[in-house]
């Protein structure tokens, strides 16, 4: 079954516990498909951030960011926040001004 998913419903891409997968999250549903977030963060191109090997977040829908607790929050949902991730969060902040 092939599904249309606007760009600007989805919050974030996340590795899924099976091999291959990746989970798609918007507001109102999670979707798995095979792909790999590698593949996505090259087509997706700036409009998203890996913000850790697990998550690629849009970056326009990131509602608030712990840096101390290594999380951040997009449509409710908590997304793990590593190193590089950081780093990355930092350069965008600079500028689109990200809430922390």
């Amino acid at each position: 079954m092939v599904r249309y998913v606007p760009l600007r419903d989805i919050l974030f891409f996340e590795t899924a516990s099976a091999p291959h997968h990746v989970y798609l999250h918007t507001r109102s549903s999670r979707m798995d498909f095979l792909g790999s977030l590698n593949e996505l963060e090259a087509q997706l191109g700036d409009r998203f951030i890996r913000t850790h090997r697990a998550y690629l977040v849009a970056a326009d829908k990131i509602e608030a960011v712990d840096l101390k607790q290594n999380k951040l929050w997009t449509g409710g949902h908590e997304c793990l926040l590593s190193r590089a991730g950081k780093a990355l969060l930092r350069k965008k902040r600079g500028e689109n001004r990200f809430p922390v």
